[in-house]
């Protein structure tokens, strides 16, 4: 069963199927992020600039929204977000709206950069939002469109899961000591070569084994976190894709052309179906990376 069965041709158009399918798609994804752990990750923030025309005060009003809302989806998955101060705000507008130059602002400091620019056109607002991994300074998500919860959902899917923390080694156990019977003395000594001439059929004592460690989890630990990460990424692919889709199906209202209006049904069609083959599999695989981990 496809995860936006309101996208097909048949359920076009009905507004209660649609609403109702909204409604299943949120709750699978909030039960699923709610069983799964939350590993914060460290977010330095550029402050958001307006790019494009010259700006006005609605151009700066919007990029303070997007600002917002970039902020509370960072904060609301669980992640450490630090808005850059001092001379962040001069160095970001020498960039004119160039995302790499934006991230070189936050160089030095670790986890991720976050980006945020608003494109002021001559007839409306477009936002932007990138990630940068700070550590090799290279982009690794992002996206752009009208200035909504969207950007913000779509920066927060972008961060990886952090590698897992590798398992301890087990401290071997101390060799049990066997007493040196040489070492009490002449008389013991005398005593225990007459003694083990009487009984010359008797075996010396065995020194007794030392017990071995036990087999290291470390493999079936490391499985257990890709997996989980994994199924974290795709979900949260499946979950942009299937955003996408539902913004093209609400295109579809206005008036348009025969041709935007094909154009228009073949992307929400390749978006929905790359959704449906992102999350279903992605939940499968993060399931069984849990599964992995608890019964351990």
């Amino acid at each position: 069963m496809p995860a936006f069965p309101f996208l097909s041709v048949k359920g076009m158009g009905r507004e209660d199927n649609t609403e109702s399918s909204m409604m299943r798609c949120v709750l699978v994804l909030t039960t699923f992020a709610l069983a799964l752990p939350v590993q914060a990750a460290d977010l330095a923030q550029i402050p958001a600039i307006v790019a494009g025309k010259k700006a006005k005060g609605a151009d700066w009003k919007a990029a303070a929204k997007l600002e917002k809302i970039v902020q509370e989806a960072a904060k609301k998955a669980g992640h450490n977000l630090t808005a850059m101060t001092g001379d962040a705000g001069k160095k970001a507008l020498a960039c004119k709206g160039n995302v790499d130059c934006l991230a070189k602002i936050a160089s030095g400091k670790s986890g991720y950069a976050v980006v945020i620019v608003v494109w002021a056109l001559k007839k409306k607002r477009l936002g932007e939002v990138a990630l940068y991994d700070l550590a090799s300074m290279t982009k690794i998500g992002g996206a752009n469109g009208a200035i909504d919860d969207k950007l913000g959902t779509s920066l927060v899917a972008a961060i990886p899961a952090p590698p897992p923390e590798p398992e301890p080694e087990p401290e071997p156990e101390a060799p049990v000591e066997v007493a040196d019977a040489s070492g009490q003395g002449d008389q013991n000594s005398d005593e225990a070569t007459t003694q083990a001439s009487v009984s010359g059929s008797e075996k010396p004592a065995e020194a007794p084994k030392v017990a071995e460690a036990p087999e290291s989890s470390e493999a079936s630990n490391a499985l257990s976190y890709v997996l989980i990460g994994a199924g974290v990424a795709m979900v949260g692919g499946g979950t942009y894709f299937g955003l996408n889709a539902l913004d093209y199906h609400s295109q579809l209202g206005e008036p348009l052309s025969e041709a935007d209006r094909s154009t228009k049904e073949e992307e929400m069609k390749s978006a929905a179906l790359t959704a449906d083959l992102l999350m279903f599999p992605g939940i499968a695989a993060a399931g069984a990376g849990a599964y992995l981990m608890f019964v351990e």
